[in-house]
């Protein structure tokens, strides 16, 4: 960046958090006006190393790291790292030229910075076409395997791609400025809630996510259609300005068709920073308000968070609620005291060490 490089060569007497007891280092060579950069492991007896941090005391964590390669905690990493957490890392191999900025950065500017690690592993190969040209044979000219469709339970809907926040880790990538699927309309999907009819799929729910659902301008007219037909409604949403826009269209369908409306609210955690490590910076606060706004108006919500961190893996429902109730509940009392009110910490499948039951329900179900 501005013709400096800064690269990270880990530590060679700590594992990279990889699952193996190897440490690394990296060796850089000019080359003419370029670095070689070569990123190596390194196996050493990492046995008789963990004897000797026991002989002397040391904490029993950090003496098993380095057997097992996993770190104690992720505490205090990007979800990237937390993601490929226990993943083999691969030597490899780069050759860095500095490259002068095309103008001069003003006082405030961030440093653009790139991540020049290959991408691909080593020796990968293309995936064959010839395994996706039928969807009946596979490649080897065997019949493909089948579920048949016995019940559609729930038709999730995405109403368009723009966000009003950028989440690190969106499954779309969703933000202010991607609008790669314009927003759904009512014609959109009267079609397919037509099949469901004709078909008796038995579906009885209908979820709307995004982006943020509340952006689309059609909003309020897919809910009303999907109501209107019977059908259980649920409305992902972060519960912040956009919303707010349609109070009083919501609190009609509300008034009418009571619980079947349903609000999940992602909440990350219940503390404003980890909450925005995710979900950016003047986060949290907007989201809470918006909480208070549904619960005082009656609203049937969830609220979901995720259980990536160390902390709300090991805590049990009880103890997770009284984390709730003590941070951000302990301004919202309509909350504590709803019946229509319903808590869920989900692993979503961030951390790959975690539980498989890390998704623990808190709260009574609303009424039905």
């Amino acid at each position: 960046m501005c013709g400096r490089l800064w690269h990270n060569a880990r530590a060679v007497g700590m594992p990279a958090n990889d699952g193996t007891p190897r440490g690394w280092f990296s060796l850089i060579t000019p080359v003419g006006g370029e670095l070689q950069i070569e990123h190596c492991a390194l196996t050493y007896d990492h046995a008789s190393s963990a004897e000797s941090m026991l002989r002397h005391g040391l904490p029993p964590e950090y003496r098993m790291t380095l057997s097992t390669g996993i770190w104690p905690s992720c505490d205090t990493l990007p979800y990237p790292e937390i993601r490929d957490r226990g993943v083999p890392l691969v030597p490899g191999a780069y050759l860095w030229r500095p490259v002068k900025p095309s103008r001069q950065r003003r006082r405030g500017q961030p440093i653009a910075a790139a991540l020049l690690w290959p991408s691909k592993k080593p020796g990968a190969r293309r995936l064959d076409a010839r395994k996706f040209k039928d969807p009946d044979v596979t490649a080897g000219n065997e019949a493909r395997a089948k579920v048949p469709l016995l019940a559609l339970k729930t038709l999730w809907f995405n109403t368009g791609t723009l966000c009003n926040i950028t989440c690190r880790n969106c499954y779309i990538e969703s933000s202010p400025k991607n609008d790669r699927l314009v927003y759904l309309g009512v014609n959109d999907i009267q079609p397919y809630l037509d099949e469901i009819s004709r078909d008796d799929l038995g579906t009885e729910e209908i979820g709307f996510t995004g982006g943020e659902p509340f952006m689309n301008p059609n909003i309020i007219e897919l809910l009303k259609e999907c109501l209107l037909r019977g059908f259980c409604v649920l409305v992902l949403t972060n519960a912040m300005k956009p919303i707010r826009r349609w109070s009083g269209p919501l609190i009609e369908l509300k008034e009418r068709y009571g619980h079947r409306l349903k609000i999940r609210v992602s909440l990350d955690h219940y503390a404003a920073c980890r909450h925005e490590e995710e979900r950016g910076v003047d986060t949290f606060a907007p989201t809470k308000d918006g909480l208070i706004w549904l619960t005082r108006n009656g609203f049937n919500i969830a609220v979901a968070g995720r259980a990536m961190w160390r902390r709300i893996k090991q805590l049990s429902a009880p103890d997770t609620r009284a984390c709730l109730q003590s941070t951000i509940f302990r301004s919202m009392p309509t909350i504590r005291r709803s019946s229509s009110c319903s808590l869920r910490w989900t692993s979503a499948s961030m951390c790959p060490r975690s539980r498989p039951d890390a998704g623990t329900s808190l709260g009574s179900r609303p009424p039905q």
